[in-house]
C-alpha cells in the first residue's frame, strides 16, 4: 500500500506540471532531454492518452530520464524524438516503432550531439509526391555522413523502384526541396521494414531545420513540378510564360513583380487567380501579359506562386526581366522575342530546363559546352516547327553519362543562319 501511495503521489505531482502552457496534440514538445546511452532491451511502462491533451506549465520542462524516448501517436501518423552522439563513429536513433524503425548515422567527422525527430506513416505537408516518412535531423556541427533509413514497407508502397529514391532536404524559407545527392541507395528489403543506405550526405548543423525525406529522382516532391518560367519584352509589354510537367491539387497561380530581388517588396500583378490544372501528370503551358507600366533601362523581378485547394502556397523564382532603352529595342538578356531563353532553374543541381522559340521552320542543334569550348553533350539535333516552344533538359552529365563538375557552362542553339549562346551554372 505504501508503494502504491508513493506511485500515486508521483503521478499527481507530474501531472501538476502539465498546466497552461503548450499543448501536445499533433506537435512534439520542443523542450526535452532524451538520453539513450547503454539502452537495455526491456519492457517499458507507458502512459496512454485517449482524448484531450497534455499541457506543460510556464517554466516547466518535460524530461525523459536516461534511457528513454518520446513517442507521439496522432491521426497523422507516429512521431518519435531521439538523441545521440556521432564523433568519428556510429549511432542509432530509434523511431516510433522501436529498434526495427531506427535511423543510423555514421561519420568520420565529429558531428557532436544529434537530435532526430522521426515521422512515420505520413508525408511532409509540402511533399505530396514523397514517401510516407520524413525526418528532422539536427547535428551540433556540420559533417559528411552515411545514413541508413529504415522505413516500413507501407511507407514506400507507391515507389516502383526503390533504387530510384534520393535524399531531399527542405528549405522552409524558399519553400523548396533540394536533392542532397544523386546516387542510388543500397537497398535491403525485409518482411516489414526496408533499409536504404545513402553515403556522403552533407548535413549542416547551423540550420534551424534539417527536414529530410526520400523521393524518386525524376519527380519533384513539391505539389507543382515547374520546368520553365521566363519573361519576354516587346513593344512595351512583358509577357510571362511557364510550363509545368505535373501538378497536384493545384488551384491556380499568382504573379508578383518588384524592382529588386526582395520578394517582400513585390506586388501581385494579376487581379484574379490564374486557374491551375488541378491534378495532372501531363505538361501544362501558361501565358500571362503584364500590362503595368515599365521604366526603360530598368530591371524587374518576377515570382510565380502556386496555390493548392487547401490554400497552401509555394513560391517559385525569381526571374529577371531587363527592359531596354529606347535606342536598343532588344533587352540585353534576350536578343530577340524569338530565340534561346535562359535556362530554369539557374544555378541548378542536378537538372535544368532549356527552351527556345523560333519564328521560322529550321534545322537546329542544341548543345552544352564547357568554358574551354569543348562540347559536353548534344541535347537535340533535327528539324523544328516555327511558332512552337521547345523544351529540353540537361541532367549535368556528359555524352558518356559521367557527372560534369561544378562550374559555368554555355549552351548554344545553332540554326541555319544564326547562333544563340547563353550561360548557366551547375552546382553540387
Amino acid at each position: 500500500m505504501k508503494r502504491m501511495f508513493l506511485l500515486m503521489l508521483l503521478i499527481s505531482f507530474a501531472l501538476s506540471l502539465f498546466a497552461g502552457h503548450r499543448a501536445v496534440q499533433n506537435k512534439l514538445v520542443t523542450s526535452q532531454e532524451i538520453s539513450k546511452a547503454n539502452r537495455p532491451n526491456r519492457a517499458e511502462p507507458s502512459v496512454t492518452i485517449n482524448a484531450g491533451s497534455i499541457t506543460i506549465s510556464n517554466g516547466a520542462e518535460l524530461n525523459i530520464a536516461s534511457p528513454g524516448d518520446l513517442y507521439v501517436n496522432t491521426d497523422d501518423g507516429l512521431s518519435a524524438i531521439d538523441t545521440g552522439t556521432v564523433n568519428n563513429g556510429t549511432d542509432n536513433f530509434t523511431g516510433p516503432e522501436g529498434t526495427n524503425d531506427q535511423l543510423t548515422i555514421a561519420s568520420t567527422s565529429n558531428m557532436g550531439a544529434i537530435t532526430v525527430t522521426n515521422y512515420s506513416g505520413v508525408q511532409h505537408p509540402n511533399a505530396p509526391n514523397a514517401i510516407d516518412r520524413y525526418w528532422d535531423i539536427h547535428p551540433t556541427t556540420d559533417g559528411i555522413c552515411t545514413i541508413t533509413f529504415r522505413v516500413r514497407n507501407s511507407d514506400v508502397s507507391t515507389v516502383t523502384t526503390l533504387t530510384d529514391l534520393r535524399v531531399y532536404e527542405y528549405d522552409s524559407g524558399l519553400t523548396k526541396w533540394t536533392k542532397l545527392k544523386d546516387d542510388s541507395p543500397s537497398v535491403t528489403s525485409g518482411t516489414t521494414f526496408t533499409s536504404l543506405v545513402f553515403s556522403n550526405i552533407d548535413l549542416t548543423g547551423a540550420k534551424s531545420s534539417n527536414i529530410i525525406t526520400l523521393n524518386e529522382y525524376n519527380e519533384d516532391p513539391l505539389p507543382v513540378s515547374l520546368s520553365t518560367f521566363m519573361a519576354t519584352f516587346e513593344e512595351g509589354i512583358s509577357q510571362l510564360a511557364w510550363t509545368t510537367q505535373s501538378e497536384f491539387d493545384n488551384s491556380g497561380w499568382n504573379l508578383y513583380r518588384a524592382i529588386s530581388d526582395n520578394f517582400g517588396q513585390s506586388n501581385k500583378i494579376n487581379i484574379d487567380l490564374i486557374e491551375g490544372a488541378g491534378t495532372t501528370s501531363e505538361p501544362t503551358n501558361y501565358i500571362f501579359t503584364d500590362n503595368y507600366e515599365f521604366e526603360n533601362g530598368s530591371d524587374y523581378w518576377y515570382w510565380l506562386e502556386s496555390v493548392d485547394y487547401a490554400g497552401t502556397t509555394t513560391v517559385h523564382g525569381p526571374i529577371i526581366l531587363s527592359v531596354p532603352l529606347p535606342e536598343n529595342p532588344n533587352p540585353p538578356d534576350l536578343p530577340d522575342n524569338y530565340g534561346l531563353f535562359q535556362n530554369y532553374p539557374n544555378p541548378f543541381n542536378p537538372i535544368t530546363w532549356i527552351s527556345f522559340y523560333l519564328k521560322e521552320n529550321d534545322n537546329v542543334k542544341l548543345a552544352v559546352y564547357n568554358l574551354k569550348g569543348q562540347k559536353i553533350k548534344t541535347l537535340f539535333e533535327g528539324e523544328i516547327t516555327n511558332q512552337q516552344v521547345y523544351h529540353f533538359t540537361w541532367d549535368g552529365k556528359d555524352s558518356f553519362g559521367k557527372d560534369a563538375s561544378s562550374g559555368v557552362y554555355f549552351y548554344k542553339l545553332k540554326t541555319q543562319t544564326k547562333e544563340h549562346v547563353r550561360k548557366m551554372m551547375l552546382t553540387k
